[in-house]
């Protein structure tokens, strides 16, 4: 089993937060579903392929070296030991039960890379149409509170103008008793 810090791209931080959900080992990352690997911050759709990708690697034997700082020695003449040609061994041929095999367990590797692709899609079509529809309750809400905001003030200005409306039929009232009193 490979430990997960060996993953390239993987580091102490990471590490940590991936062991918190139960993947410790490159085994166990290559064979998790990217919709998982969604759950954790600062991991998207793209870092998680890469991150299975290089799980991947790590387990064929493939990963990336990290970059050393020191140059190793050259060979001296005296290191240098000649070079015989090793005898070639002959491999038998393969039998058709071997080639079927083969090609049985080539399909259901297909297969179950198409099942692991169609499942981080369907997890990324999810997650899309759960933030679209978050962002459309919260412009559904913003209008909501603009048009609450606009009732209030039209509420207001109405109040406001029956206000004015009512002090100056007082005042019109008030004239017009006056009026009536100088008369007589």
């Amino acid at each position: 089993m490979i430990p997960i810090q060996k993953v390239s791209g993987i580091g102490p931080h990471l590490a940590a937060i991936l062991a918190k959900k139960g993947i410790t080992t490159a085994e166990k990352l290559a064979a998790t579903v990217p919709a998982a690997l969604l759950d954790i911050p600062g991991i998207g759709a793209q870092r998680a392929k890469s991150l299975m990708a290089a799980a991947t690697l790590a387990l064929k034997g493939d990963a990336p070296k990290p970059a050393t700082t020191r140059r190793a020695p050259k060979p001296t003449a005296a290191r240098k030991a000649p070079r015989t040609a090793a005898p070639a061994k002959a491999k038998p041929a393969p039998t058709a039960e071997d080639v079927e095999a083969a090609a049985a367990k080539k399909a259901k590797a297909k297969k179950a890379k198409a099942k692991k692709k169609a499942a981080a899609e369907k997890a990324i079509a999810k997650k899309k149409l759960k933030d679209k529809a978050a962002a459309k309750k919260a412009a559904a809400k913003k209008a909501a509170k603009k048009k609450k905001l606009k009732e209030k003030a039209a509420a207001k200005k109405a109040a406001a103008k029956k206000k004015a409306d009512k002090k100056a039929a007082k005042k019109k009232s008030k004239a017009k008793k006056s009026g009536k009193s100088k008369k007589k």
